[in-house]
């Protein structure tokens, strides 16, 4: 093989390298969704072990909207202490980490769901919601992908009304413009629920 040959092999092995890379990332989230809910799903179960998670409903009467109820889900893993970190009753008590939040929600008639995923550093990794609202008379469904606290995957469906199958609308690393404000809460929201979890967590009664 030539010197030129080999060097634009190597050339393309390095501009191939961040799509590899983001695709390995990519997988690694899909399949810790993926454990997380068949976790879920299993404390769902008859005589499954009892069920770990804490669970908050906010209900208020806003102006212009009317009754708003928000239900949202924190489902938790245990920090993961060497032998001689141990101390007192952490043992039987363990710090936890914030792993899956979800919420559910209403403004009026309109219906939202949010599912946010974090890793051990409560870095996320994975939002998805459903939205009646980005586009007037379409609901969409989100799917952002994260590494370090950087966009890698935006997948984006759509469909008219509340029924039906949703039909690819979108699929790409950055986010279309359009999306920009409802990106941006999203956002702030992933920011607010690790924040919630601890509030919860570092006061419950034992």
């Amino acid at each position: 093989m030539s010197k030129k040959r080999i060097v634009c092999l190597v050339m393309s092995l390095v501009a191939a390298m961040p799509a590899l890379l983001a695709q390995d990332g990519l997988n690694d989230i899909r399949k810790h969704y993926a454990a997380v809910k068949e976790h879920i799903a299993r404390m769902e179960t008859e005589n499954a072990q009892p069920p770990r998670y804490y669970e908050l409903t906010i209900f208020e009467n806003l102006p212009g909207t009317g009754r708003h109820t928000e239900n949202m889900h924190f489902y938790y893993c245990d920090v993961k202490l060497a032998p001689e970190e141990i101390e007192g009753d952490v043992e039987l008590h363990p710090h936890h980490w914030l792993e899956l939040a979800t919420a559910k929600y209403n403004y009026a008639a309109r219906e939202f769901y949010e599912e946010y995923l974090y890793d051990e550093q409560q870095r996320i990794t994975f939002i998805y919601a459903r939205t009646p609202d980005y586009d007037y008379g379409r609901e969409h469904e989100f799917r952002l992908y994260f590494d370090e606290d950087k966009l890698i995957r935006v997948h984006i469906k759509s469909r008219e009304g509340l029924e039906g199958p949703f039909a690819e609308e979108y699929l790409g690393q950055t986010l279309p413009e359009n999306a920009r404000t409802f990106y941006d809460i999203l956002l702030q929201r992933a920011a607010k629920f690790p924040k919630l979890y601890r509030g919860i967590d570092e006061n419950t009664y034992y």
